[in-house]
């Protein structure tokens, strides 16, 4: 079926080795792993749109993209998490590199969404 070609093909695509991508990559300092030249952001990813959100994922991963940027403020941490949900599921954890932003926040009090989520990000 389409179905089981499709799966078949992103199994493949997931174990090809990076070198055999058009990809061009790069190297950071304290970063074992190549850097992919372009990196997707992962603001689009949601948990409501499940599917969707893993099939950009496969793609991009597929044309060689490894280098993912996430922020904890993206989606309330909601993109993170979907982030998290498709490198667990694929398995592919030691070949993906993840930039996490910060915010630089000016004054926390006039800004209570974003108040709120430092707090929970970084309650103990």
């Amino acid at each position: 079926t389409r179905r089981s070609v499709s799966l078949r093909m992103l199994k493949e695509l997931l174990q090809r080795p990076l070198k055999e991508s058009p990809m061009k990559y790069g190297s950071v300092p304290g970063i074992s792993k190549p850097v992919s030249r372009i990196a997707q952001g992962t603001m689009m990813l949601k948990s409501a749109e499940l599917d969707a959100s893993f099939a950009l994922l496969d793609a991009v991963f597929a044309e060689g993209c490894n280098t993912f940027d996430t922020a904890h403020i993206y989606g309330r941490g909601d993109c993170e998490r979907v982030f998290g949900q498709w490198v667990a599921r694929r398995g592919i954890r030691d070949r993906v590199v993840v930039l996490e932003e910060g915010k630089i926040v000016h004054d926390l009090h006039s800004d209570s969404d974003t108040l709120a989520s430092l707090e929970s990000y970084f309650a103990v």
